[in-house]
C-alpha cells in the first residue's frame, strides 16, 4: 500500500542480518554459557566494506565496559564488524581493556581494522571473562562465517541469555523505486525496560545513507518504540543496539532530512515495533500483549511520558492479568508522571478482535458487566487508549502480561 510516496508494505523474507548483500555473520560455541553445553555464545557479523553506522546505549551514566569502547567507535562514523558475547557481562569499567584487546582479536584474524569493530556483552555480572577463550573463539569463527540464513540464525542464538526463543527478522521493502532489504537480531527476556534501545539488537541494511543521518534516523525511531518497551521495568547497563549500512542497494544518499529520509524513518519505525512485540512475547504463548495508547496531548513528550507511565504501572498490569482495566489506576498513573493534562477530557477504553468498550468518560465511569469486560480481553492482543481533548500528539508503549 502506497501513502504519500511511501511503500508501506514490509515484505517478510529469509536472512536476518545476512538478507542484505555484503553481510555474513555467525556463532559458535566458546564456553562462557556455564549452563548449556551446546548452544553458541560468541557471535559475530562482518561486512564486505565500511559501512555508515549508528548506534544507541543506556542512558544512565553507568555504562559497561563494551558500551564505552563502541561509543568511541560510532564517533568515527565507520565500521566493519561487531562482536557480542553472552553468558558472563563484560560489566565494569575496568573491563575496557578486554574490550579493547577483543577488538584487535577481531583485526588480527578477520583483518579489520580494530577501529572498525564494535563489541557488546550480555550475560551474568560478577564472573570473569578471558582473553584466551575470546580469542579461540574468534579465529575459528572467523572461517565458519556465511550469508545464509542459518548464519544469521547462529549469531541470534549466540547473543541470548535468559530468552525462551530466538528472535531474528528481515524485510524487503521498496525506498525511492530502489529494492532494499533489512535485517535484524535481537536478545531479551529479562531486563526489557530500556531508556536508549533495548537489550541488544543489530541491524544491517543495504540502503545507502550518511552515518550522522543514520543516527538521527535510529534516535527518532528508538524514542516512539524501544524506548516505549516495557516488559519487566528493568534496564540493563549493557543495553545496546546498532545498525550499519553498507549503501549496496543503490538508491540515491540520504544525506540530509529529504523526502527518502523520512521514507526510511517510516520503515525503521515499522522494523523497530516488530522488534519490540518479538522481545515482549519472546516466544511465550501464554502471554498477551498490550499497546498503551494516549493521544489528544500538547506534545510528544507528554504522551511517551504518559503511555510509559501506563505500561510500567504494576495496578494496571495486575488488571490486565485478571482480564479487566483498573481506571482507577490508570488515573494515577496519567497523575504520577506530573504532566500537565486536562484531566476533565480524559477518556479510557479498551479494545481486541473481540470488540471495544468504553469504559471512563465525562469524569464518569461507563456502565460495563465485568463479564463483558473479561469477554473482550479474552484474547492475545489488546489495546488500553487513554484519550485527551487537548492537543494533537499522541505516542504508544508496549507492555505483556
Amino acid at each position: 500500500m502506497r501513502k504519500n510516496g511511501i511503500n508501506r508494505e514490509l515484505v517478510p523474507i529469509l536472512g536476518g542480518v545476512c538478507a542484505p548483500s555484503g553481510f555474513s555473520a555467525g556463532g559458535i560455541r566458546c564456553g562462557f554459557l556455564q549452563n548449556d553445553d551446546s548452544r553458541e555464545d560468541l557471535a559475530l557479523i562482518v561486512a564486505e566494506k565500511r559501512c555508515s553506522i549508528a548506534g544507541l546505549f543506556a542512558t544512565q551514566k553507568t555504562r559497561g565496559a563494551p558500551a564505552i569502547v563502541s561509543e568511541k567507535r560510532l564517533n568515527k562514523g565507520l565500521a566493519r564488524a561487531i562482536v557480542v558475547n553472552s553468558g558472563v557481562a563484560n560489566l565494569f569499567e575496568s573491563g575496557t581493556a578486554l574490550a579493547e584487546n577483543v577488538c584487535a582479536e577481531v583485526e588480527k584474524y578477520a583483518k579489520i581494522p580494530k577501529e572498525e569493530v564494535l563489541i557488546a556483552s550480555t550475560g551474568l555480572v560478577g564472573k570473569s571473562l578471558s582473553l584466551e577463550t575470546f580469542s579461540r573463539g574468534i579465529q575459528s569463527l572467523v572461517g565458519k562465517l556465511g550469508s545464509k540464513n542459518e548464519d544469521s540464525l547462529s549469531a541470534a542464538r549466540a547473543i541470548m541469555t535468559t530468552d525462551k526463543s530466538v528472535k531474528q527478522l528481515s524485510f524487503a521493502f521498496d525506498l525511492g523505486g530502489y529494492a532494499c532489504k533489512i535485517g535484524a537480531i535481537c536478545k531479551g527476556g529479562k531486563n526489557v525496560c530500556p531508556n536508549m534501545a533495548t537489550t541488544l539488537c543489530f541491524l544491517t541494511t543495504d540502503v545507502n545513507i550518511s552515518s550522522p543521518v543514520l543516527q538521527k534516523a535510529l534516535s527518532s525511531v528508538a524514542r516512539d518504540s524501544l524506548n516505549l518497551l516495557c516488559a519487566d521495568g528493568n534496564s540493563s547497563p549493557n543495553d545496546t543496539v546498532f545498525i550499519m549500512a553498507n549503501g549496496n542497494a543503490g538508491n540515491y544518499r540520504i544525506d540530509c532530512e529529504d523526502t527518502e529520509y523520512k521514507k526510511f524513518v517510516y520503515i525503521l519505525g515499522e522494523v523497530m515495533q516488530r522488534i519490540c512485540r518479538a522481545l515482549a512475547l519472546d516466544g511465550d504463548e501464554e502471554r498477551t500483549l498490550w499497546t498503551c495508547r494516549v493521544k489528544g496531548v500538547r506534545s510528544k513528550q507528554t504522551a511517551r511520558a504518559l503511555c510509559k507511565s501506563l505500561a510500567s504501572a504494576e495496578g494496571i498490569k495486575k488488571g490486565f492479568s485478571e482480564r479487566k482495566v483498573d481506571v482507577q489506576s490508570v488515573i494515577c498513573a496519567v497523575h504520577d508522571t506530573g504532566e500537565a493534562v486536562k484531566m476533565e477530557t480524559l477518556s479510557v477504553s479498551i479494545a481486541t478482535e473481540k470488540g471495544k468498550l468504553l469504559l471512563f468518560e465525562d469524569g464518569k465511569l461507563m456502565p460495563v458487566s465485568s463479564e463483558v469486560e473479561n469477554g473482550i480481553l479474552q484474547a492475545k492482543e489488546a489495546e488500553l487508549t487513554v484519550a485527551f481533548l487537548d492537543g494533537n500528539f499522541s505516542a504508544s508503549a508496549i507492555t505483556v502480561v
